[in-house]
C-alpha cells in the first residue's frame, strides 16, 4: 500500500476534523498540526483555499462509501442497510462516539463555501443512487427503490446525531434495528463493523 501524498493527507485530516468536530475546526491550521504537512505546501495543493479542501475531503468520503456499497453483496433489502449502517457504526465505536459524518457536517451550514456546498450534494446524491441500485439489486421494486434509499441515508444519519449527543451507540442501534423490522429482516450492522460490543 502506497504511502498518501501531502495532499491526499490534508484531505484524509480534513475529513477526520469533519467528522469529529464540524467545519469550523477544519482549518488549514488544525489539518497541518493534525497531518504533520508542510504549512508551505497548503495553497499548493489547494490554491482554492480551504473551501476546495472541505470539498476534496468529502468527495473522498462519498467514494468510499459508494465502493462499499457497490461491492456489496446484498440479496435482500435488510442487507443493504446492514452495509451502509456497518460503516458509520464502526465511525461511532471507533471514535467512542466523538465523529459521525464528515458530510453532514458541511450540508446546510451557512459558513461553507460554494465548492463545498456542491460537493455536499453530489455526495448525498451519490449516496442515494448506489443505495437505489442496491435495493434494486436486492428486488426491490424500481419504483420504491429511491424512497428506501433516501429513507435509509435519512435514518442513519439521523441515528449518527441522536447517538453522538448522547455519547452512546445505543440509539443508533435501536434506530437501525427498528428499520430493519420494517424492511423484513434483521440488519446486523454490529457484525458488518466488525464489533460486537
Amino acid at each position: 500500500m502506497s504511502t498518501p501524498s501531502p495532499r491526499e493527507q490534508m484531505t484524509l485530516g480534513a475529513a477526520q476534523l469533519l467528522s469529529r468536530a464540524g467545519l469550523a475546526e477544519a482549518s488549514f491550521r488544525n489539518v497541518v498540526a493534525l497531518t504533520g504537512a508542510p504549512r508551505g505546501s497548503i495553497y499548493h495543493h489547494f490554491p482554492g483555499g480551504k473551501d476546495e479542501m472541505v470539498a476534496e475531503a468529502m468527495r473522498t468520503v462519498g467514494v468510499r462509501v459508494v465502493g462499499a456499497l457497490q461491492r456489496a453483496e446484498v440479496e435482500a433489502p435488510v442487507d443493504v442497510l446492514a452495509v451502509l449502517a456497518g460503516l458509520f457504526r464502526r465511525v461511532l465505536v471507533d471514535s467512542a462516539c466523538d465523529a459521525g459524518c464528515a458530510v453532514a457536517a458541511v450540508a446546510g451550514s451557512d459558513a461553507a463555501g460554494p465548492l463545498a456546498s456542491q460537493a455536499a450534494t453530489e455526495v448525498f446524491t451519490s449516496w442515494v443512487s448506489a443505495l437505489t441500485a442496491c435495493f434494486e439489486s436486492a428486488g426491490v421494486d424500481p419504483a420504491r427503490s429511491a424512497g428506501l434509499a433516501t429513507l435509509t441515508l435519512a435514518t442513519v444519519e439521523g441515528a449518527l446525531v441522536t447517538a453522538r449527543a448522547a455519547g452512546e451507540v445505543a440509539p443508533y442501534d435501536l434506530a437501525v434495528d427498528e428499520l430493519s423490522r420494517l424492511l423484513g429482516g434483521a440488519a446486523d450492522a454490529r457484525a458488518t463493523s466488525g464489533r460486537e460490543d
